[in-house]
């Protein structure tokens, strides 16, 4: 429902990784929402597909192979571009040999709001 939110809202648009991708903060966000009754603006501008085009840094640095390379159009179930199983089976593993729940390479791969080089 967060990402359905923010996409509505205009805030960013679901990239091959399955995240939430803002255009100046990438992936590196975490999101909330707030439902109210507020008289808010409506967004004229919400998000209906991805802007990842043919990038494909998340895809290659996955270490489960768990991202399709398909970009996001509103509508879609996440299983249209990320295997959420072989993802769950990674972390799984992570945990059991490093004790973390962690694995975070396609947030670092993407190019969007990582550290100017």
């Amino acid at each position: 429902p967060h990402k359905t939110a923010a996409t509505c809202a205009g805030l960013g648009w679901i990239g091959k990784s399955g995240l939430l991708v803002n255009p100046l903060y990438g992936p590196r966000l975490s999101w909330a929402t707030v439902l109210t009754d507020a008289p808010l603006e409506v967004c004229r501008t919400p998000y209906i597909e991805s802007k990842c085009g043919n990038c494909s840094r998340c895809v290659n640095a996955c270490p489960s192979s768990a991202i399709r390379d398909v970009n996001w159009k509103r509508g879609e179930t996440a299983e249209a571009f990320i295997d959420t199983g072989a993802c769950a089976d990674y972390m799984t593993y992570t945990v059991r040999a490093f004790r973390k729940y962690i694995c975070g390479m396609c947030i670092l791969a993407c190019p969007l709001g990582g550290k100017k080089r």
